[in-house]
């Protein structure tokens, strides 16, 4: 999961650090850059609220998935679309619908390992679980900006220049669509191996219950489903 959120969070964080770019030299106008802010901001709040729906019919992992496959789509096309005010924002709104798809259950994911955790090896470890997981997150952060520094280092990028080469450009179209889109399928590669799924999870912690003699919804011991040792295939 750490590793997975790392390549994933790099292709996002990359996008946030090239947006100011992407404005001022391929759009020609730097202001514009609060319309594509508002846009991906805006589809929070319709993507947010969705989200479980999305995980009640198809599961969480499934729904990170999804989430991930529209940014692969939606970050193509940012490489090639017209420099359009109208367009981007369209486009970033979209962007932001399907990273939050995603990104919306990063954290949900974190306390079902936690849960795991406990399951394996009977330790409830928390703050331990929190901590590499916010490790990995600020590792991320760290290599979006080096990758944004290389990519414009490479495409020739120079400060300051009120217009820049072809080259350049190129680079800062491919940070801000092709960015997401690459590490957004490494990274949902990487996640196809994360082993829990939503049923799996249920009964870890129906286990998890019996061990600790909660009582389910209808006042009765939760039954075990494995009283000799965990299971460790999903």
């Amino acid at each position: 999961m750490c590793v997975s959120n790392l390549v994933f969070l790099t292709g996002i964080f990359a996008v946030q650090a090239a947006q100011a770019y992407f404005a001022a030299y391929v759009l020609g106008n730097s202001s514009q850059l609060i319309w594509m802010v508002l846009a991906t901001s805006a589809a929070t709040f319709v993507a947010v609220p969705v989200v479980p729906r999305f995980v009640a019919r198809i599961g969480k992992k499934n729904t990170f998935l999804v989430g991930a496959a529209g940014l692969i789509v939606i970050g193509i096309w940012i490489f090639f679309m017209p420099a359009s005010l109208p367009t981007v924002i369209v486009t970033f709104f979209a962007f932001g619908l399907f990273q939050n798809l995603s990104m919306s259950l990063l954290f949900a994911f974190e306390a079902d390992a936690v849960e795991y955790g406990e399951y394996q090896t009977g330790k409830r470890t928390e703050g331990a679980t929190y901590a590499i997981y916010s490790f990995f997150r600020k590792v991320s952060q760290a290599v979006a900006g080096a990758v944004a520094g290389y990519a414009l280092a490479f495409g020739g990028f120079m400060a300051k220049a009120p217009e820049q080469p072809d080259s350049a450009l190129l680079a800062i179209r491919g940070l801000v669509g092709l960015g997401p889109a690459i590490f957004g399928l490494l990274g949902a590669l990487i996640f196809l191996a994360y082993p829990l799924t939503d049923a799996r999870f249920r009964e870890i912690v129906t286990e998890l219950h019996a061990r600790h003699g909660i009582k389910d919804d209808r006042g009765e011991a939760a039954e075990s489903v494995d009283t000799t040792a965990p299971v460790r295939e999903s």
